[in-house]
Order: C-alpha cells, then sequence, then structure tokens
C-alpha cells in the first residue's frame, strides 16, 4: 500500500533535487580529483624524506687514499677543464691508472623506484679501492601522464664530482 501523502523526491516539480546533483556529481568528481593527486604527491614527499634521511647517514664520498697521478694520466682518464671523471670499468681502456664499479640496491622496485647506488673507484696497479660514494634516488611516483617522471637524489652528483676531485694528486701540478 502507498502512502499517498509522502512525496516523491526524485519527481519533484521544482527542480531542487535536479539542480542538487548537478552540483554534487562535479563537486564529487573534483574531490576525488583532488584525493588521487594528493595521494600521490603525498607517496612523492614520503620517498624524498626517506632519501634524506638515508643520505644524512651514510651518503656522500669517502676518500680512502689519495691517487698520484700524472698529468697524462689525468688526460687518459678525462679531464675536462680540471674535473677529472673516472670511467666505469666496462668502459675503461688499459691505459686508465683507476675505473669505478657500482652496486645498485633496490629500496623499492614498484614506482617510485628508490635505490642506493654504491659506488667504488679502484686502483688499476693493485685493484685497491681508493675511495668509495654512496648515492640514493627516487624515479617517479608521480599522477599519471605524459609528462617526464620526477626525480630525487642525494647527495648532488655535482658535489660528489667536486668532492672526489680531492682523490688525485697530479704530479707537478700544485692545488
Amino acid at each position: 500500500m502507498k502512502n499517498k501523502n509522502r512525496p516523491n523526491i526524485f519527481n519533484r516539480s521544482d527542480g531542487t533535487i535536479n539542480f542538487k546533483l548537478s552540483v554534487m556529481i562535479p563537486i564529487g568528481f573534483v574531490v576525488f580529483i583532488v584525493s588521487v593527486v594528493a595521494f600521490y604527491e603525498g607517496r612523492k614527499a614520503y620517498w624524498d624524506y626517506q632519501v634524506d634521511k638515508m643520505c644524512e647517514k651514510d651518503g656522500g664520498v669517502q676518500i680512502i687514499e689519495k691517487v698520484n697521478i700524472t698529468r697524462k694520466d689525468a688526460m687518459a682518464l678525462g679531464d675536462n677543464n680540471g674535473i677529472i671523471s673516472v670511467p666505469v670499468k666496462n668502459l675503461a681502456t688499459s691505459d686508465v691508472p683507476l675505473y669505478s664499479v657500482t652496486k645498485i640496491k633496490w629500496l623499492q622496485k614498484s614506482y617510485p623506484k628508490v635505490s642506493r647506488r654504491n659506488v667504488s673507484i679502484i686502483r688499476r696497479v693493485d685493484n685497491k679501492v681508493v675511495a668509495k660514494w654512496v648515492f640514493y634516488s627516487r624515479v617517479g611516483g608521480d599522477f599519471p601522464s605524459f609528462a617526464h617522471p620526477s626525480s630525487f637524489s642525494c647527495p648532488e652528483l655535482p658535489n660528489i664530482t667536486l668532492e672526489l676531485q680531492n682523490l688525485f694528486i697530479i704530479k707537478g701540478v700544485s692545488k
């Protein structure tokens, strides 16, 4: 038995339900999009904070033993305006006195990707590790789009390059 005195809210002639729905659906959609973006940004902020904490703990350059090299050795390594680089083992020719070996540990393999890179610089003559550096990075974790993924790393690579210059003592050049 239907109650004829009860109003049917979906068939109201004054249009209030249609107006409420036409306002609430877009607001709900906007709230949903903002929540999704906040989730992605929050996750990136979390991992950036973790990378920063790990970096404070053990990131950066550690010089174990300074290396005497000649000007010719510096040129073979890749002296670029006073900045000497060390090639990776696979690309190092036999005339370079040092090469680097990198070990990557994935701390988070899914999106965003977080890694710890441990790089050892090895003297070719005796295979001794003369310097090490640890580098942390986060790549991705952004709201899905066609844009290039963001990244965060610690310490900054230019700073590592500059600190590594303290490894070299070039014969015949005063520092």
